[in-house]
């Protein structure tokens, strides 16, 4: 016959606490189980909501801004074509068309300059253009690429110091064609880039964000 193994109180009493500390390792680890995954909800919550107030905020900046490249376009298109009539008649005159520019920018104030050139690229159309000073943008990117490019269409300039204002300008331009299809010059309208921050100063923020707008 087998000899039972006496099991003393003491061994009883380790034995407990053993099982008691495994049990409460257990424990531990299944709350630490579920905080990590409240805290992992509750950080793609956050996450989700983020990216819906961010994708509003997208929304609503790409409308503004896309409404007043459309606005400048529109301008852009009417002037184009009351300065490729006025060509067509060859007597185009300077101080009717300027009249008729600064009409368009009363009725467009977003619009902070709205000049032409002729075909070499001297400015002579527009609000404060000085003809005995015959400003020229003849080296603008943009006045190459309409002139070289009769299908460029709206062309959009990246922001520069405007050589009358003297102030950082964003620029947009169409190519005015004479009655053959050549080159004509340009139309620019330019929106001032102060302009363009202030409306972006009125958006709220949370503490350390940034709007930045990329061609």
């Amino acid at each position: 016959m087998q000899n039972s193994k006496i099991v003393s109180p003491g061994e009883i009493l380790q034995s407990s606490r053993h099982v008691a500390r495994v049990g409460a390792a257990v424990a531990f680890l299944a709350l630490m189980l579920l905080a990590m995954v409240s805290l992992w909800h509750s950080w793609r919550d956050a996450r989700d909501r983020l990216g819906e107030h961010t994708q509003d905020l997208v929304n609503s900046i790409d409308q503004s801004v896309g409404s007043m490249v459309k606005n400048i376009d529109y301008v852009l298109q009417v002037s184009t074509d009351k300065i490729g009539q006025e060509i067509a008649t060859g007597h185009a005159d300077p101080a009717s068309i300027t009249r008729f520019l600064a009409l368009q920018q009363e009725r467009f104030p977003a619009i902070g300059v709205l000049r032409a050139t002729d075909e070499s690229g001297a400015v002579i159309y527009g609000k404060g253009v000085d003809l005995a000073e015959r400003s020229s943008l003849a080296q603008r990117d943009y006045l190459k690429r309409l002139r070289d490019d009769p299908t460029a269409g709206l062309v959009i300039a990246e922001p520069i110091i405007g050589r009358i204002s003297q102030q950082w300008i964003w620029l947009m331009a169409r190519r005015i064609n004479k009655p053959d299809g050549s080159f004509g010059g340009v139309v620019y309208g330019a929106v001032f880039i102060d302009e363009v921050i202030k409306s972006f100063e009125k958006i709220n923020l949370d503490p350390g964000s940034v709007i930045a707008l990329r061609d």
